[in-house]
């Protein structure tokens, strides 16, 4: 009897163990599994797209949009928010920078300043449409028939797109000048920019940018540079994730060279508090980029080793309708 008592109280703490640290695992990883589809999935390619811009600048084109002046950008859930102060810190200063949300399709940066505030208009999908500073026009977004973007600019900075298919070529308005061509393949993620070379100096004759993808993952980056003198430099650089879609090393290949350069990369997704999920990428112990999402997936910190961003927001109690 008592070794039949035994046995049931042995079974029975294995199985409270096992619920205790089943619920323990639950706590921790809480925030993950409650954004465990298309949320996390987005915000890792959010991280990705800011920390891997600085090598391929081109992977936020796209045919209907220049992707770092989408809504999203700025700030997710508008019809949730009121406001929202950006406070900017780097080696040399602090800047603090206030937003008012008019309405879903309007942002106001700097309100208070006259002539210095900064207006964003935008379509009801996110794209930009306009951008105001005080009360002059400083940049127009338009988009032909099919949706594809093909002017934006004002003045003498004015550009606009000679389009056939998925291939546009970008003037400049003022000098009639062709200032660069980007293409884009079937999934509409751009497979090549060429620049002219008035962009790297007077010895270049132009520079193409070809890009590589599988998925929303960008793969390879080659780039080739010609010049009016003399033979082209080819570079490379290839991108490698882990098993959650997150940056695990690049490798980079000057012109010449028979072997890759290769980084690695640590990175991190862990829950906060707040319902908060931070997702870092280090180097070695030193963090090369940490992002901070709040239960809406806007940014509320970033930091990098030259500068710090922390985001205060003001959250409705209602939605906004329009």
């Amino acid at each position: 009897m008592t070794l039949s008592i035994r046995k049931i109280n042995i079974r029975t703490i294995i199985k409270l163990s096992s619920i205790v640290f089943s619920l323990s695992l639950f706590s921790i990883n809480e925030v993950l599994c409650q954004r465990d589809s298309s949320s996390l999935a987005q915000l890792i390619k959010e991280t990705n797209d800011l920390f891997i811009y600085r090598y391929a600048q081109g992977l936020l084109l796209s045919p209907y949009e220049i992707q770092q002046h989408h809504r999203d950008r700025t700030i997710k859930n508008i019809e949730w928010v009121n406001a929202f102060d950006l406070y900017k810190l780097t080696s040399s200063r602090k800047d603090t920078i206030p937003f008012i949300v008019k309405n879903n399709q309007t942002i106001v940066q700097k309100p208070d300043e006259r002539f210095n505030s900064r207006t964003y208009s935008y379509y009801k999908d996110g794209r930009i449409h306009k951008i105001f500073r005080g009360n002059h026009l400083q940049d127009l977004f338009l988009n032909d028939e099919d949706g594809f973007l093909i002017q934006h600019g004002f003045g003498g900075e004015l550009k606009r797109a000679k389009r056939k298919d998925k291939v546009f070529e970008w003037y400049n308005v003022k000098n009639d000048r062709l200032e660069f061509i980007t293409s884009y393949d079937e999934a509409d993620r751009l497979s090549k920019i060429k620049t002219s070379g008035h962009y790297f100096g007077p010895g270049v004759e132009y520079e193409i940018e070809e890009y590589s993808w599988q998925g929303d993952h960008l793969m390879l980056k080659n780039t080739i540079r010609k010049y009016k003198e003399g033979d082209a430099d080819t570079t490379s650089i290839k991108f490698t994730y882990d098993n959650l879609g997150l940056i695990a090393s690049i490798s980079y290949r000057n012109h010449g060279q028979t072997t890759w350069s290769i980084t690695h990369f640590d990175t991190e997704i862990q829950a906060t508090e707040n319902k908060h999920l931070k997702i870092t990428i280090a180097n070695t112990d030193k963090p090369l980029l940490s992002i901070t999402f709040d239960h809406y997936d806007n940014v509320v910190e970033m930091i990098n080793p030259y500068n710090q961003q922390r985001r205060e927001i003001e959250y409705r109690k209602r939605k906004r309708r329009n």
